[in-house]
C-alpha cells in the first residue's frame, strides 16, 4: 500500500507539487485574511513583468542597473520591482473584505497561481531559478496568456463581490 502511494507520487511531475503547494499556500492566506493578497500578487506580477522590460530605458534606474547582467541579478530586479508593486496593490485593496468561506479562499489561491504561473512562464529570466516542464509550458503558453488573465480576474472579482 505505502510502495504503490510512493510509485503514485513519484510519477507526478515536480512542477505540479510546487503549483499545487503554492494554491494551498496563498488559499491558506486567503482564508485567514481574505482575497486581498491574492488580488493583489495577481494584479501585480504581470504589470512587474511588463515594468521589468522597461527598466533598462528608465533614466537613472537603467543606467544604474546596466551593470547588473547575471540572471540572479535580473531576477533581483524583478523581485524588487513585484515587492514594490505587491505592497501598493495590498495597501489600496486592504480596506476591503475580511471575511472569507474555504471556497471564496480556494477561488483566490486558485487565481493568484493562474497567474503566477502565466506570469512565470512567460518572463524568461525567472525561468533561470526554475523552468518548468512542458506540460506547464504548454498551458501557459503565449496564446494562452489572455485567456488564463481574464479567468483569474473575473474569479477575483466574483470573490470581491
Amino acid at each position: 500500500m505505502v510502495q504503490g502511494t510512493l510509485s503514485a507520487l513519484s510519477a507526478i511531475p515536480l512542477d505540479w507539487i510546487v503549483i499545487v503547494a503554492f494554491f494551498i499556500i496563498v488559499s491558506a492566506d486567503a482564508l485567514r485574511a481574505g482575497s486581498t493578497h491574492a488580488s493583489a500578487l495577481a494584479l501585480s506580477l504581470p504589470i512587474s513583468s511588463l515594468l521589468f522590460k522597461l527598466v533598462p530605458q528608465t533614466i537613472l534606474i537603467g543606467t544604474l542597473t546596466a551593470s547588473f547582467k547575471s540572471e540572479i541579478e535580473q531576477v533581483i530586479i524583478f523581485a524588487i520591482i513585484e515587492v514594490i508593486l505587491f505592497v501598493c496593490f495590498n495597501q489600496m485593496f486592504f480596506a476591503y473584505d475580511r471575511y472569507t468561506s474555504l471556497f471564496s479562499a480556494a477561488i483566490s489561491g486558485l487565481a493568484a497561481t493562474i497567474v503566477l504561473v502565466a506570469v512565470w512562464v512567460q518572463v524568461p529570466v525567472l525561468e533561470s531559478l526554475w523552468q518548468f516542464g512542458p506540460s506547464v509550458q504548454g498551458i501557459f503558453a503565449a496564446s494562452y496568456v489572455l485567456l488564463w488573465f481574464i479567468f483569474a480576474y473575473l474569479a477575483l472579482a466574483y470573490v470581491g463581490s
